[in-house]
């Protein structure tokens, strides 16, 4: 093999390693920001059980206090009944009466139904905090465990740079130059081997000199179809 492709491929396989941990890295803060949203949603809908249960001690409140006053107006117009010496008046009284009572009667029975209302949202509130406080734990370990990711990744990559320059340093700046042109544009591999007379990169067939000046040795030579640099592997087969 060519000795400028054979350091070139161990250039390759660098800045392909580069290539994907730089990737994972790219991920990593967008991982982070979705485990995130799910820890302020995990939150928010226990925040939404309190307010739930906030708003409905309020109304419970409000029907009570609604009672409290009817009830006022029942000992009023009781204490009024004294006075009244007409029949018709007395009996308007009570009917009014009756009408504040059969009030009072349906506003205790709707309090029952907060009161009841109430107790479930709490009983909920309690399972959904516990549940929160896992999924909560579960995600910022995952959160944890994705930066000490990165910073792995930052000491994998600045040792991999390292030794990519160290490795481009002993390479002729020309062939140098026209991989890293190719690897420019075809972004996967800029140097490819053949493997039953066809190129690895466009699997285009290759003609028979082709393939003989790359078994040769011949200084670079680039597939005409898709002009990656080819190399002989006789593993690959003819």
């Amino acid at each position: 093999m060519n000795d400028a492709i054979e350091k070139l491929l161990v250039i390759q396989d660098r800045d392909s390693r580069i290539h994907k941990l730089t990737a994972e890295k790219n991920r990593i803060p967008l991982d982070i920001e979705n485990l995130k949203q799910r820890i302020a949603a995990a939150r928010a809908k226990v925040d939404a059980g309190r307010e739930q249960a906030k708003q409905s001690e309020k109304e419970q409140k409000r029907i009570d206090g609604d009672i409290e006053a009817k009830k006022g107006t029942v000992a009023k117009f009781k204490t009024q009944l004294l006075s009244i010496k007409k029949n018709e008046e007395f009996h308007a009284l009570q009917h009014e009466i009756q009408a504040v009572e059969t009030e009072i009667r349906a506003l205790e029975d709707r309090e029952i139904e907060f009161m009841e209302q109430l107790e479930g949202i709490k009983k909920t509130i309690q399972t959904e905090e516990g549940a929160c406080k896992t999924v909560v734990s579960q995600l910022e370990s995952q959160i944890a465990d994705l930066e000490k990711r990165g910073q792995l990744i930052d000491g994998q990559l600045a040792e991999l740079e390292k030794s990519r320059s160290e490795l481009a340093s002993g390479v002729d700046a020309p062939a140098l130059g026209l991989y890293e042109r190719i690897m420019k544009s075809k972004k996967d591999a800029a140097i490819v081997g053949i493997h039953l007379g066809n190129c690895q990169g466009c699997h285009i067939k290759l003609t028979t000199q082709t393939i003989n000046n790359v078994k040769a040795s011949e200084g670079i030579i680039s597939c005409t179809n898709c002009a990656r640099i080819l190399y002989w592997n006789p593993e690959m087969g003819e």
